[in-house]
């Protein structure tokens, strides 16, 4: 059996036994740890520690567990006399069964642990929601709100516009065909007019200003929130 984990060489070059480690905090302690949001490097020497303790924990078991066999294997070279048959011949005790030893514990480290809590994982989930909710567009010179809310509200305010856009230019169309008088240069303006109308709406800027946006500035606005979020999902590479 590999009990090298346990040994060290000291500076004269002599094999000796490591300083045994404890830990005063189990599985649950550290998941309480990462709910009460302590600092990473907290976290980290707990989850290390207990990851060197169960070594140590069963190491001490297995060293019981020696100490115990071979009792149990003297006690069996030694039976006792508990008693005699008719022909005075002495009964002896029954032996006693080897001790079983628990299986040792697969070696893992700190990360090994907090990996299986996805506490890495997590936490990264977290902080890109914290950054995503941070998203801020600047567009020509007026800051607005990016994160994932904003975006839809921002994203119903450019359909609103782009549908007043459309319905201008149906109305426009219908009413050069009720005019029978009407010029083909005359209706090429008046559609040119409607299409290069720009709606507007108000609007509260990331300081919470009010101030209105046009479709063309809610596009750009809307535009640059979704880049800088692809970006922090990882979606521009």
């Amino acid at each position: 059996m590999d009990l090298s984990y346990f040994e060290t060489v000291d500076a004269e070059g002599v094999t000796v036994g490591k300083v045994p480690v404890k830990s005063y905090k189990n599985l649950d302690d550290i998941k309480k740890l990462i709910l009460d949001n302590r600092k990473v490097e907290a976290v980290e020497l707990h989850a290390n520690t207990l990851a060197e303790s169960e070594q140590w924990t069963w190491f001490k078991a297995y060293q019981d567990h020696q100490i115990a066999i071979d009792d149990v294997e003297q006690y069996n070279a030694n039976l006792p006399i508990i008693g005699h048959n008719e022909n005075e011949q002495p009964i002896l005790a029954e032996p006693k069964e080897l001790p079983l030893l628990r299986p040792r514990p697969s070696l893992r480290t700190g990360k090994d642990i907090l990996d299986s809590l996805n506490y890495y994982t997590d936490k990264f989930k977290a902080e890109r929601t914290r950054q995503v909710k941070n998203i801020t567009s600047e567009v020509e010179g007026v800051v607005l709100d990016g994160d994932e809310e904003s975006q839809t509200r921002l994203t119903r305010a450019v359909v609103v516009m782009l549908a007043q856009k459309f319905i201008a230019i149906e109305q426009t169309i219908t009413a050069a065909n009720d005019n029978a008088d009407i010029t083909t240069p005359e209706l090429l303006a008046l559609l040119n007019n409607a299409i290069s109308d720009n709606p507007t709406t108000k609007w509260k800027t990331a300081d919470n200003k009010t101030t209105e946006l046009n479709c063309k500035q809610s596009v750009q606005a809307l535009t640059s929130s979704l880049e800088q979020q692809g970006a922090l999902w990882g979606m521009d590479s």
